[in-house]
């Protein structure tokens, strides 16, 4: 647990000092999960993101841990990293690319490393001449995506390679002074095998309480089809509270 915590003050640590020697943004979030599906735990949860955002680029790097034990026994850890490009993120059609890894051995997975290249398009942002993301308070688009995953399961030997096409519709509302509700559902399909699909859906409400401190809540559902192993359920949710420190 110790070497967990220090890892991510580390991080934590590397994203503030970053964004503050830089024209980045960073945040660092902290929170409590509850985990219903394959692990049904309260466990706790740390984040930090690093972003820098413009009319022509968005560049965000982000990682992200959710811990537990008890009685010196590890109940989950789950851990993500994931470097992203946008190529004009305020247009109405833009490019982008998205490098990731996973892992939860929970959910089956020693690691999962993702290779994302797709296409937004913004039917509706408000207001409509925004020149940045900032200056937006509404925004809805839908994006389409090609996918390459290496996958390799938890007690196998063997990995395996997966090609992917992916559509994801994502909002982003302003519906008080101080409070967003954010949304996005992930709808993924394997190429080889049309029964092979899995659904990852988030929603959230942030309300900013100071420039360097919001609240979060949000729920996250994840199905998948076909789960890594057969002993795995297909259904896990988490329900998520949390405060986020933006520096």
């Amino acid at each position: 647990m110790k070497k967990i915590f220090l890892t991510f003050l580390s991080v934590a640590y590397f994203f503030a000092v970053f964004a503050q020697k830089t024209n980045w943004e960073s945040s660092l979030r902290f929170g409590a999960s509850y985990y219903k599906g394959n692990v049904n735990r309260s466990d706790l949860l740390g984040e930090g993101k690093v972003k820098h955002v413009d009319s022509i680029f968005e560049y965000a790097m982000e990682f992200k841990e959710v811990y537990s034990e008890s009685e010196n026994k590890q109940n989950n850890q789950e851990m993500l990293g994931s470097i992203k490009v946008d190529i004009y993120p305020t247009a109405k059609f833009s490019p982008f690319a998205v490098l990731s890894a996973f892992s939860n051995t929970k959910k089956g997975f020693d690691l999962r490393t993702t290779e994302l290249l797709g296409m937004k398009y913004v039917f509706f942002k408000y207001p409509s001449d925004a020149k940045s993301v900032k200056e937006l308070k509404g925004v809805y688009s839908v994006s389409v995506a090609f996918q390459h995953d290496y996958e390799k399961y938890t007690g196998v030997d063997s990995s395996t390679q997966k090609y992917r096409v992916s559509f994801r519709p994502k909002i982003r509302q302003k519906i008080f002074p101080n409070t967003f509700l954010e949304h996005f559902t992930f709808f993924r399909f394997d190429i080889s095998d049309e029964k092979n699909y899995g659904i990852e859906s988030n929603t959230s409400i942030t309300v900013k309480i100071s420039k360097m401190l919001d609240l979060k809540i949000s729920y996250e559902y994840d199905y998948v089809n076909k789960p890594p192993l057969i002993t795995l359920k297909k259904e896990d949710q988490a329900f998520i509270s949390s405060i986020v420190f933006n520096f």
